[in-house]
């Protein structure tokens, strides 16, 4: 199977990180991706989509908040003005 190198190493020969390395023994990959040589696709492939999921949800959350602030900001502009001196508003704001 082949796999990512995450850390410089020398194997059957010398690997440099970001390089694929094809290892035929399962039990030997297990153990360089245990001391943290080799990237395993499956799990780089399973991150890649989560990140790619987070970040469409990011965008859409981003993308409704400030849809809610401009309809917030609709309603204060729209906001009726008061009609007798009874509904009118204290010209000091302490009052």
């Amino acid at each position: 199977m082949k796999y990512t190198v995450t850390k410089q190493h020398w194997g059957d020969r010398q690997y440099f990180e970001g390089d694929t390395r094809e290892v035929k023994n399962d039990s030997d990959a297990k153990e360089l991706m245990r001391m943290g040589m080799l990237e395993d696709p499956k799990e780089a492939e399973a991150a890649k989509k989560t990140a790619e999921a987070k970040a469409k949800a990011d965008e859409e959350a981003a993308e409704a908040k400030k849809k809610a602030a401009a309809d917030a900001e609709k309603e204060t502009k729209a906001a009726p003005k008061p009609k007798n001196k009874a509904e009118k508003e204290p010209a000091n704001k302490a009052e």
